[in-house]
């Protein structure tokens, strides 16, 4: 008896184990972008306001959880790399919705990382007041393509859906004679029966009926 194993379900997308865990941690990172960033302003930034009302004084006194602050809010980027990933590993008729979530998400991940350092680079600045500083207002206005991975992730639902094969049941009843085969034994070549020798026999007479003795 041959036993015939299941060809693999066709499939147009690579392995994404990483972006998969990448995007299932994204809720986490931003919360340990917000979660990290009270600390630091409770114990590094005492007495703080508005972020925009920082004086150059206060702002000497607030350098380092400054930097600290800013720097906890990459972690908010995980999802966003994974977005990348996915994105690029997107085949078939998704490519295009795949590739133009990848593009979003690219500027989302540029914007975040520029914006950090440019606030970061705010920390030296010279005028009476931190709103004041162009290289604040820039970082600051390139805080809000954070946004983008929400259209991001949309458009990466749909390039799945279209790169996702058109059916799956069917592949499955294929590959296990359930369909198409009208042969009986093609059926019983692909089941897992102990290797009696009743069972090899009801094997012979499925295959070959007119050889099995008929009933007396």
């Amino acid at each position: 008896m041959t036993i015939t194993a299941p060809a693999p379900i066709p499939t147009t997308a690579a392995p994404l184990r990483l972006p998969a865990w990448l995007l299932a941690l994204s809720p986490l990172g931003y919360v340990a972008a917000i979660g990290l960033a009270f600390p630091i302003v409770l114990i590094l930034m005492p007495g703080l306001g508005l972020l925009d009302d920082i004086t150059r004084t206060q702002m000497d006194h607030f350098a380092t959880g400054w930097v600290l602050m800013n720097v906890a809010q990459l972690l908010s980027g995980v999802g966003v790399v994974g977005l990348l990933l996915v994105g690029l590993r997107i085949t078939g008729r998704g490519r295009p919705w795949g590739l133009a979530a990848v593009v979003l998400a690219g500027l989302a991940l540029v914007g975040l990382v520029v914006g950090v350092g440019l606030r970061i680079a705010a920390t030296g600045f010279t005028s009476d007041r931190l709103a004041d500083d162009g290289r604040y207002a820039v970082g600051t206005w390139l805080a809000a393509s954070m946004v983008l991975p929400m259209v991001s992730t949309v458009l990466l639902c749909i390039a799945l859906r279209l790169s996702a094969p058109p059916d799956l049941g069917a592949h499955h009843r294929r590959q296990c004679g359930l369909a198409g085969d009208p042969r009986p034994g093609q059926l019983l070549d692909r089941a897992r029966l102990p290797a009696g020798s009743g069972n090899l026999r009801h094997l012979a007479a499925a295959r070959h009926p007119a050889a099995s003795p008929s009933p007396r």
